[in-house]
This record gives C-alpha cells, sequence and structure tokens, in this order.
C-alpha cells in the first residue's frame, strides 16, 4: 500500500467525517428556523462558516495528494478517484471507491438539506412579510372617506367623489 494513497483515503475519510457534521448542522439550522431561534440561528452560521473553512483545507490537502498519486503512478490528464482505481491496489480501490461512495451520499443529503432549509426561510421571509403588510394597513387606516373614495380638485375643498364600483356577481 502506497502511503500517498493511504493518507489520500484519510483525507477522504476526514472529508466524509466534516460532511456529516454540516449535515448535522444543517438538521440543526432546519430546527432553529421551525422554531424561530434566530440566537440559534446566528451560532449555527459561525459553526457552518468553520466547517467550510476546514473544508476548503481538506480539498486543498486532497488535490496535493492527488497529484502526488497521479506522479507516482504515471497518470497523466484529469485525475479523478475512477482514473486513480485502475492505477492502484485492489485494496486501496476498495477503500478508495467506498469512501467516495460515502462522500457522494453526503454530497446529495446536503444538497437535500440546504434546498429543505432554503424553502423553510423563503416561506418564513414571505410570511414575515405579509405579516408586516397586514401591520401596515391597521396602523394606517385611511383619514377620509374609504377605500372607495378620492380625493376631489383643489379647488373643491378637499372634498371627496364619489367613485362608482360594480360587482360582476356571474362568477
Amino acid at each position: 500500500m502506497s502511503k500517498t494513497v493511504n493518507e489520500l483515503i484519510e483525507t477522504l475519510n476526514s472529508e466524509a467525517e466534516l460532511f456529516e457534521s454540516f449535515l448535522d448542522l444543517l438538521d440543526r439550522q432546519r430546527e432553529m428556523v421551525v422554531s424561530n431561534d434566530t440566537d440559534g440561528l446566528v451560532l449555527i452560521t459561525e459553526a457552518q462558516r468553520e466547517k467550510l473553512v476546514e473544508s476548503k483545507l481538506l480539498d486543498r490537502r486532497r488535490c496535493e495528494l492527488v497529484e502526488r498519486v497521479a506522479c507516482e503512478n504515471a497518470i497523466s490528464g484529469d485525475v479523478n478517484v475512477t482514473r486513480l482505481l485502475k492505477s492502484v491496489s485492489h485494496e486501496d480501490g476498495m477503500r478508495l471507491e467506498s469512501v467516495r461512495d460515502t462522500i457522494l451520499d453526503l454530497n446529495r443529503q446536503i444538497e437535500d438539506g440546504k434546498e429543505r432549509n432554503r424553502f423553510l426561510i423563503d416561506k418564513s421571509r414571505r410570511m414575515i412579510s405579509e405579516s408586516l403588510k397586514s401591520i401596515n394597513r391597521m396602523s394606517n387606516p385611511p383619514e377620509k372617506g374609504s377605500a372607495y373614495t378620492r380625493p376631489g380638485p383643489a379647488d373643491n375643498n378637499s372634498r371627496t367623489n364619489r367613485i362608482s364600483l360594480a360587482l360582476d356577481k356571474r362568477i
């Protein structure tokens, strides 16, 4: 077993663990959105940012190791796990394939969680917007007349003119 391949597998396992913890944060974020816990959302968002920084470091490390494995095995061009599987031992290939499948599954779950949370957040925003509009209408009623009148010309001393309103009852 190549030392570099072993390091790559360890790095990929670290990425998988990181993705699992990010998935947990997404679940906790959903709970905070549903319970309207803004303080909790702030903490979750900060934790997600920290995971993002950690993910970038692991990504950089993985890219370096993939390049080293490619050099050691004389692989040219675009190198991915599928191409690496062909050039490493059967045992290493099985481990690489397993961790690749785990990471792909976690990525799918993360995308699903992000989409679900985005939907909940958008729904909350719409509800808040509608609530604010209703509060605004209740606190600012029309001063004169009703919704069916309009101010008259300035030379009419601010009298109002009636607007005809016809309802179609055929529907």
